[in-house]
C-alpha cells in the first residue's frame, strides 16, 4: 500500500487492518507495518489450499480507504518459505 501524505509517526499514525479468510471459514486478522517511504506491507502466509478471500482497510487519519479481493492458495511440494542461507553459520 502506498500513501503520497506525510505522517509524524508513520509506525503508528496510519493504520492498517487485513482480515484473511480461508476456503474453511477460519479468519485470519492481522495488521501492516511501515515499510520505507510511502509504503505498508503486510504479510501472510496461507495454510490451506483454496479459495481465499481478504479485507484491507487503510486509515490514515483523514479518511479510509477499503479494498476486498480474492485469491487462490495451491499445495506445493516446497518444503516452506524461511530457509537457511548456508554462509551464516
Amino acid at each position: 500500500m502506498t500513501n503520497t501524505e506525510t505522517f509524524a509517526n508513520p509506525w503508528e499514525d496510519p493504520v492498517i487492518d487485513a482480515v484473511f479468510t480461508a476456503p474453511s471459514g477460519v479468519t485470519n486478522a492481522l495488521g501492516g507495518f511501515y515499510f520505507g517511504t510511502n509504503t505498508w506491507k503486510l504479510r501472510f502466509a496461507p495454510r490451506e489450499a483454496g479459495s481465499w478471500t481478504r479485507t484491507l482497510s487503510f486509515n490514515d487519519g483523514s479518511g479510509v480507504f477499503n479494498t476486498d479481493g480474492s485469491f487462490t492458495c495451491s499445495n506445493s511440494r516446497n518444503i516452506g518459505f524461511l530457509r537457511r542461507n548456508p554462509t551464516n553459520v
